[in-house]
């Protein structure tokens, strides 16, 4: 056998094999690399009978044949050898003469007809977008236990569904669960799941993150069930974790009201803060409000520490209401009005921000029964959390403004809601028809803009002054009326 290769690439190759091999392996044939010298240039495999590594690579063959060299022994020599091209030949003697530049090495060889074949895979594979997936496994696998007692829990779970490819992981202390697309409509009837090592997957991750796509193709079965990771000339086998995955998917809701979103970068340095004084097997406690999220730490020796995060906490009408506690009888324009402005101005610069928008406003501002300062107070205090989102300010009020917005509203047609949009609002405004002899507000009706000059007249300067200086005393009066209610 003799071929001539280059020095980097053929380095390469032997790094990728090598990776997945353990430091210390009780059957020392599995220590080797297999190299097979043919018309097709160089395969290179390793192999330990639970995970396999396999790339072709370009080589001038001289003599086709097949060696087993010393893996890591192999690695290292490649990885230092000057920069010229590498001759290797098979001496009479049977040893392996790699020469490179002035350097020669000689290497004893392993006996080939004891090594194992290298798992085979011909299953249709499925596609995933290589990065997409790398990012997966590095927000997924630090979850899986490194405890070797509980084999289920230290195997990342990955869950095929229709278009969607799932990686779970779970230590019993946390959870992990992300997805990304699969593209693999003939390679699988229906669904399929395998459990794979989570050491393997995060190697995979590594080497193939900047691939293009990876073929992902699941073959075997009984107690040799194993999975294929290819891209490009090279391809990572791995037996499966035999046993039930824990069902921890039922952990997550199918629809969460309730959600916090934090910048990343505060709240990890954040913890890492508190980490100093956190007892190893002590719990950092998470305490959420509307003010952001608080840690608190707790350590030996009486050590504690404590820190907030700016957080925007977000959630459904018991949010709302949770957040309105003690105002249920402010007048309109006061601390609810705020505390409204707030939630719903939060979450519209949130989707500014994760949609590429660089600015946001609210049509609250345009109208007169809103006091323009305490709106654009909420939206300029909301942009301030999201970098490159700025909120939009002008003068929405103006006479020409709101006339416009009024020959819009009846060219338009639109729905004409004749309260602010709270439960306290609705109240509030049916008392005070009531005691003008108006009817109650018809919620959800089909009363919808028509006039704009009439509609323009009821929005006038004078009409909402008036109209305030006239409530005077109706907070007291609506809290008299309906606290016991």
């Amino acid at each position: 056998m003799k071929f001539h290769v280059n020095r980097d690439v053929f380095s390469d190759a032997v790094s990728f094999v090598v990776k997945l091999l353990p430091q210390r392996n009780p059957q020392p044939i599995l220590a080797g690399v297999l190299i097979e010298a043919g018309p097709d240039g160089l395969s290179l495999s390793a192999f330990d009978y639970e995970a396999s590594a396999r790339t072709v690579i370009e080589a001038t063959v001289d003599s086709p044949g097949t060696i087993l060299v010393h893996g890591r022994l192999l690695s290292e020599i490649a990885n230092r050898l000057p920069s010229a091209p590498i001759q290797v030949v098979v001496d009479e003697d049977g040893g392996i003469v790699l020469s490179c530049g002035s350097a020669r090495f000689t290497l004893p060889g392993m006996p080939v007809q004891e090594y194992p074949a290298i798992p085979e895979v011909t299953a249709e594979p499925g596609l995933v977008p290589a990065e997409d997936f790398a990012t997966a496994i590095a927000q997924v696998a630090f979850a899986a236990s490194r405890d070797d007692v509980t084999p289920v829990l230290t195997g990342v779970q990955l869950e095929v569904s229709g278009t969607t490819l799932s990686l779970v992981a779970t230590d019993r202390y946390r959870v992990a669960l992300r997805e990304i697309p699969w593209d693999g409509a003939s390679a699988l009837d229906g669904e399929a799941s395998a459990l794979v090592p989570a050491r393997t997957l995060q190697e995979v991750g590594k080497t193939f993150a900047h691939g293009g796509d990876i073929r992902i193709a699941f073959s075997g079965s009984g107690d040799r069930e194993i999975i294929a990771f290819s891209s490009g000339d090279r391809t990572v086998t791995s037996l499966l974790i035999k046993g039930n995955f824990p069902p921890v998917r039922r952990l997550f809701p199918d629809q969460n009201a309730h959600h916090a979103v934090v910048n990343t970068g505060e709240l990890m340095e954040a913890v890492r803060r508190m980490q100093i004084v956190l007892d190893r097997s002590a719990p950092l406690r998470f305490t959420f409000s509307s003010e952001g999220v608080t840690m608190d730490a707790s350590g030996g020796d009486q050590a504690r520490a404590s820190e907030s995060v700016d957080a925007h906490l977000d959630g459904d009408v018991d949010e709302w209401y949770r957040r309105a506690k003690g105002m249920e009888f402010c007048p309109e324009r006061g601390a609810r009005c705020s505390m409204c402005f707030d939630m719903r101005l939060e979450r519209t610069a949130l989707h500014a921000s994760e949609h590429g928008f660089d600015s946001f406003t609210t049509t609250n501002a345009t109208s007169r029964w809103k006091d323009e300062a305490q709106v654009n107070g909420s939206g300029i205090k909301a942009a301030r959390k999201y970098p490159g989102v700025e909120y939009w300010l002008s003068d929405w009020q103006s006479e020409e403004m709101t006339s416009r917005k009024y020959r819009i509203n009846a060219s338009e047609a639109f729905y004409k809601q004749e309260y602010c949009g709270c439960s306290y609002s609705l109240r509030d405004s049916n008392h005070w028809r009531s005691q003008q002899g108006m009817p109650p507000v018809q919620v959800g009706g089909d009363t919808t803009y028509s006039d704009p000059e009439a509609d323009e007249q009821e929005e006038s300067v004078e009409v909402v002054k008036a109209f305030f200086e006239d409530a005077q005393g109706f907070e007291e009066e609506i809290r008299r009326t309906y606290a016991g209610r």
